[in-house]
């Protein structure tokens, strides 16, 4: 079990490696690195997703893209085979930065299996954690990162990724949809599903 003080220091390490990231946006006036404000988009829609969540959620969630920046993806094949060889490579990367900076603050064996497990299996639907998260990230991706993604693409293009995100989603997280605030933008490029 976790108690607050590794929860916190456990916050504090993850944000320091986020910080770590090359890149920079401007929100609001302020300069912030994308993954830190992708793992603070993630734990607000898992508020939604899971209110009650546990510690270890919550540590998933900010652990989601944890250091992902490391494994640039120019340095696989840009087809679709060295894209998920890319994934595979990612996906090592961060349960290994994600177990080291767990272990530093304290966290036990046993929740960095629950926070990993979350992290690796999200498309194991009958994971409960797993399944979360990746309502999560699906909501996370819709909110705040659709329309830049979507515009890359012609409208079929778009509307197929879309499905693919929703197949992803459980019935909870599609339903909540419809209850997180988005741009009349996003809005928009959800009709493709309909």
């Amino acid at each position: 079990m976790i108690s607050e003080h590794q929860y916190s220091e456990a916050i504090r390490q993850i944000d320091d490696i986020h910080n770590q990231d090359p890149a920079s946006e401007i929100i609001d006036g302020k300069e912030i690195k994308p993954e830190l404000l992708y793992s603070n988009r993630m734990l607000a829609i898992l508020e939604k997703v899971a209110p009650d969540s546990s510690l270890e959620l919550k540590l998933a969630a900010k652990c989601q893209h944890i250091s992902r920046w490391s494994i640039p993806r120019t340095t696989f094949p840009m087809d679709k085979k060295g894209y998920y060889q890319w994934r595979a490579a990612v996906m090592e990367h961060q349960l290994e930065v994600t177990t080291s900076v767990l272990q530093e603050s304290g966290v036990d064996d046993d929740s960095i299996a629950v926070i990993a497990d979350a992290l690796k299996n999200k498309a194991d639907k009958t994971n409960v954690n797993a399944s979360i998260i990746e309502d999560a990230a699906c909501l996370t991706f819709i909110k705040w990162y659709l329309v830049s993604f979507a515009g890359q693409f012609e409208t079929e293009k778009a509307k197929a990724i879309l499905v693919k995100t929703a197949k992803k989603m459980s019935d909870r997280g599609l339903g909540l949809i419809s209850q997180i605030e988005l741009d009349s933008t996003v809005l928009d490029i959800l009709k493709l599903l309909d």
